[in-house]
């Protein structure tokens, strides 16, 4: 459940006075900075069925992955951190489907923006034996939905 504050700036805690959301997190493949095999990041699929606020940011942060470059729920020294390498959050919609008002399923895509492909490719797939076919079918266009978290 996540409970979401009028206040401004708006902040979504998990709480159990929340509404109730609900997030499928897949792990896609695990990347490390250039030059860095202690710091590592996964990119992850995510699929929602409710749409609460910030609820992708604020459930990844619970579960101790927040998305990479998080101003809003990272802490300081991590957001500072993540802004070296990468200068937004790396959260992208890839996919997004609804029942229209005539109640036909509609879609619509979107590639992985130029700046966060930019961002993928100062990274390195780690040698887990899965991550590096993932990495290249993803640098080739391929792309699930994902984030960094």
């Amino acid at each position: 459940k996540i409970k979401t504050s009028k206040a401004s700036p708006a902040t979504s805690p998990v709480s159990d006075e929340g509404n109730p959301a609900w997030t499928q997190v897949e792990p896609i493949c695990i990347l490390e900075r250039k030059g860095s095999t202690e710091e590592q990041v996964t990119l992850v699929a995510i699929i929602i069925r409710t749409g609460r606020t910030h609820q992708i940011r604020v459930h990844l942060k619970h579960i101790g992955h927040p998305t990479v470059t998080d101003g809003k729920y990272t802490d300081q020294l991590t957001y500072n951190s993540d802004k070296e390498w990468c200068s937004r959050n790396f959260l992208h919609r890839h996919r997004l489907t609804f029942v229209d008002t005539d109640g036909l399923l509609r879609e619509a895509v979107a590639a992985l923006p130029k700046d966060l492909c930019e961002v993928l490719r100062g990274l390195h797939p780690a040698d887990d034996g899965q991550s590096p076919g993932t990495m290249r079918r993803l640098l080739e266009g391929w792309m699930p939905g994902a984030a960094l978290v």
